[in-house]
């Protein structure tokens, strides 16, 4: 099929003008990956709203820390040790092995100095799914009142 001469520039030009934004933004990520600072265990960022327990007894190899409030610690979940004195630096990752009404035990994973009973400990809640969560059912549900509303008041 041979097309006009005016379709065949259009298509060639946008060929070329893809071509040429791919090969742009393949470099800037190149770029962008080559020049990205490795990551550090002591410079781990931590969200902000991690809860914060302090640590009652600490040891080689695990740190025990009172969270009787909370009932979305589980077993297996990632947390770390944090030094509040220096600007919440890391000092070891732990990993919860034991639950129990009065305290928790964690084992210490990976650590950068040891743990001291000055030392905090941080868990990052984990996400709501977005079925179980309320604020989900009062939009879904608001905007079926809605919507029923609007179509009554059309008739």
């Amino acid at each position: 099929m041979v097309l006009p001469q005016g379709e065949q520039v259009q298509k060639r030009a946008r060929c070329l003008a893809s071509r040429v934004l791919l090969l742009v933004f393949g470099t800037l990520a190149a770029c962008h990956h080559a020049t990205a600072p490795a990551l550090n265990l002591a410079t781990l960022s931590i969200a902000r709203d991690a809860a914060r327990f302090t640590i009652s007894a600490a040891t080689d190899s695990s740190v025990t820390f009172r969270a009787a409030e909370v009932r979305w610690l589980r077993f297996g979940m990632r947390g770390y040790v944090v030094d509040p004195m220096q600007r919440d630096a890391l000092i070891a990752r732990v990993t919860v092995q034991h639950i129990d009404s009065v305290s928790v035990i964690a084992t210490i994973a990976g650590g950068v100095s040891p743990v001291a009973l000055s030392h905090v400990v941080l868990f990052e809640r984990p996400a709501i799914a977005w079925w179980r969560d309320k604020r989900f059912w009062l939009g879904a549900g608001a905007g079926a009142v809605t919507g029923i509303i609007a179509t009554s008041a059309a008739k």
